[in-house]
């Protein structure tokens, strides 16, 4: 709800002219949909502005959560961790979604 209510108060504010975002939060936590999943992991691209949470969930499916940091901070001037929805994946073992989220963290480099 604080990442909404940041977003609603910045969309209110003024315009552009905001400079560069800050440097990554990483003590933001990973956005975790609530369907019993529990966080396993995260790794972090180099450049530290993409992550990849990987959760698993009660049917031992392991699933991954790729976030970006500060997207649209020219826009809306907020600096928080967004979810790209369409880029998640799952895996069926621990191994096999870290090379996924491995592999996703250096496409995006």
């Amino acid at each position: 709800m604080k990442r909404l209510t940041r977003l609603f108060s910045a969309w209110r504010g003024s315009g552009g002219g905001r400079g560069t975002a800050p440097p990554p939060d990483l003590t933001q936590p990973v956005r975790i949909d609530g369907r019993g999943e529990k966080l396993v992991e995260v790794l972090t691209s180099a450049s530290g502005d993409c992550r990849v949470g990987i959760t698993r969930d009660g049917a031992g499916i392991y699933r991954l959560r790729v976030e970006t940091w500060a997207p649209d901070w020219e826009h809306v001037g907020v600096a928080t961790w967004l979810q790209r929805g369409s880029e998640g994946s799952f895996a069926d073992s621990l191994e096999r979604a870290r090379e996924l989220a491995a592999e996703h963290l250096r496409t995006r480099e």
